[in-house]
């Protein structure tokens, strides 16, 4: 008698908690869908800021290599600008972005960083020299950047799910 006494109370009870349950579980997946869809979305921005300043250092590269080369008519042969500031706009851009960035990505944009500072070392060293060997010996380092910068797109790019070429 007193389990038919519980069981006619748990049949009364029953639909009053499984509605909360499931009110309660599609709110709570309610809000982690959009935070999610809100950090994708601001991710989107964060990324194209971040490849536009390496696209921007990835034309500078083109630029210095076409100038090693004396191809005067290439599209990216202007003279503009300097690898250290190309890593301070880099470095900037990283940093304000940073939240957005995966751990394998920010490991990437580091390592390019690092490169960025054997160029700037590089550039330095080639200021007061003239048409030399040993500076042209310098310029080797402008397509090993370049090869940098371009593991650093494909990487950016293949996280936002888009064909790496």
């Amino acid at each position: 008698m007193e389990y038919d006494l519980l069981f006619k109370i748990f049949l009364f009870i029953s639909p009053f908690i499984s509605a909360f349950l499931a009110s309660y579980l599609t709110y709570r997946f309610g809000i982690r869908s959009k935070k999610i869809d809100y950090l994708y979305q601001s991710r989107i921005p964060a990324y194209k800021e971040i490849s536009t300043k390496l696209v921007e250092a990835k034309r500078y590269c083109l630029g210095k290599i076409s100038e090693h080369s004396s191809n005067e008519f290439s599209p990216y042969y202007d003279l503009a600008g300097s690898g250290l500031q190309f890593r301070i706009d880099i470095a900037h851009v990283v940093d304000a972005n940073e939240m957005f960035l995966t751990d394998k990505s920010k490991a990437q944009l580091a390592n390019l960083d690092e490169k960025f500072s054997l160029l700037t070392n590089a550039e330095a060293s080639m200021f007061g020299l003239e048409d030399s060997e040993e500076k042209q010996s310098f310029y080797s380092i402008y397509p090993f950047i370049l090869a940098e910068i371009e593991l650093c797109l494909n990487e950016l790019y293949s996280e936002l799910g888009f064909p790496v070429v």
